[in-house]
């Protein structure tokens, strides 16, 4: 969660410049930084499993998988549906808000930008400081209920606010709420069986 905010204080930034040079110039910057990332795995990282061995069991894995993956929806339907809607809800101003920050206060790109990189510095600072010590404090399910209600909370500010500067203050709510998915993992965690965590990781990727 850290890291992801730290890219979301980086991108941003980069892309706002770039915006006020050229429209196309953040996609280009993209596409380098994709090409980077590409070799560097390519050369640098190296594969962890056995091709043999995969080819021995590939059968018997798949099988199993499966039925993992059905134990899983069984076991744990709500949580399940939970989080999808908790990732379903975070798409929504992360899609709108461009165009809601130029419609409702006039921003231009740089200023989207800086916005962004705001609330990426701050989601580092409550993944890295704040997150753990709720749940260990008060538990996941607390550290939950709070995500939400942080991230409800932000949400109702801003469909009534209209002032720019007003933003940056929603913007510790938001970042609040990114404690919520964190935890609500750790809560679907425990109820897994460790043989079933990475299954239970692969799904939970699927249903973003």
């Amino acid at each position: 969660g850290a890291s992801f905010g730290l890219g979301l204080i980086a991108g941003p930034i980069i892309g706002g410049f770039a915006g006020e040079i050229s429209p196309h110039s953040p996609f280009f910057i993209a596409a380098l930084l994709n090409i980077v990332a590409f070799l560097v795995v390519m050369f640098w990282f190296r594969e962890t499993k056995n091709t043999r061995d995969n080819t021995d069991t590939e059968v018997g894995v798949e099988t199993q998988s499966n039925s993992v993956y059905i134990t899983l929806f069984k076991t744990m339907p709500i949580l399940l549906i939970i989080y999808f809607s908790a990732q379903l809800i975070g798409q929504i101003p992360a899609t709108v808000w461009v165009l809601f920050t130029e419609n409702r206060f006039g921003w231009n790109s740089m200023m989207v930008g800086f916005s962004l990189a705001g609330l990426g510095l701050l989601h580092s600072v409550f993944q890295a400081f704040v997150a753990g010590r709720i749940a260990t404090k008060w538990g996941e399910k607390t550290a939950v209920l709070l995500g939400f209600i942080a991230d409800s909370s932000a949400f109702a500010f801003l469909a009534f606010i209209s002032e720019g500067w007003l933003v940056f203050p929603v913007l510790i709510l938001l970042a609040g709420g990114g404690i919520a998915l964190p935890a609500l993992q750790g809560v679907m965690s425990i109820q897994t069986k460790s043989h079933q965590q990475g299954a239970l990781q692969g799904l939970l990727v699927s249903l973003t």
